[in-house]
């Protein structure tokens, strides 16, 4: 069983028994699992856009056409990444209608943006497209969500389960960015960006406190069975 379906499992058996508090905290630690896991690799992606194209291909000359429209894209996917836990509190609720009204409206907006933007940049417009119809309904989807099906936890996903992944990551991947120069050769590019990327990752599960606990337990006990 994949782990997709057996987490919408047993979210849909803790929502049909009415079980809001085991609900909550399992929702949580998901969101903030899923944050720890993505924003980084999300981050990696968008901000070194051209070095991963470039140690996937080998070509500069694709990596540099290619770049911004990359970054742009993996931006967008990773706005939309982080709705997927919320996704599945409302299937699990039996609800699909804000999914459908969300991206009917996502579709009438963007369409005519889309191709305004794609006739401009091209290939860069229509990556500018993704993000920017991910940033205008990431927003509202999660009010409406979270008022609909987890009533006053929007404030705790928002501060907790996002932000401080984020601000944790953020500045380690900038800081690689501003100050590191990718090696023109692909292995030791690829093994740069894997080691941006731990780090990073590192970071957002330090700033976790349900990853950090997990951690610090784990530790403690194999001190001691070692002790």
């Amino acid at each position: 069983m994949h782990w997709n379906t057996w987490w919408l499992f047993v979210i849909t058996g803790l929502v049909a028994g009415g079980d809001h508090a085991r609900l909550t905290v399992l929702y949580h630690r998901t969101c903030e699992l899923v944050s720890v896991a993505v924003i980084p690799a999300g981050l990696t992606v968008a901000l070194f856009a051209r070095e991963c194209i470039l140690v996937w291909t080998g070509s500069p000359a694709i990596a540099a056409r290619a770049s911004l429209a990359a970054s742009l894209l993996a931006g967008g996917q990773l706005l939309q990444a982080i709705t997927a836990v919320p996704y599945y509190v409302a299937l699990a609720n039996g609800n699909v209608k804000l999914n459908l009204y969300v991206g009917a409206a996502s579709v009438v907006v963007i369409t005519p943006v889309l191709l305004i933007l794609v006739s401009q940049y091209g290939v860069a417009g229509a990556g500018f497209s993704w993000l920017l119809m991910n940033l205008c309904t990431l927003p509202p989807y999660m009010y409406f969500l979270h008022r609909r099906f987890l009533r006053g936890e929007l404030r705790r996903w928002v501060l907790f389960d996002l932000l401080r992944p984020l601000g944790a990551a953020l500045p380690v991947v900038l800081l690689a960015r501003w100050y590191f120069s990718v090696p023109g050769a692909r292995l030791h590019a690829a093994g740069l960006l894997g080691l941006v990327w731990m780090l990073s990752c590192g970071a957002a599960a330090f700033a976790t406190p349900e990853l950090r606990n997990a951690w610090n337990l784990k530790l403690k006990l194999l001190l001691y069975s070692v002790l």
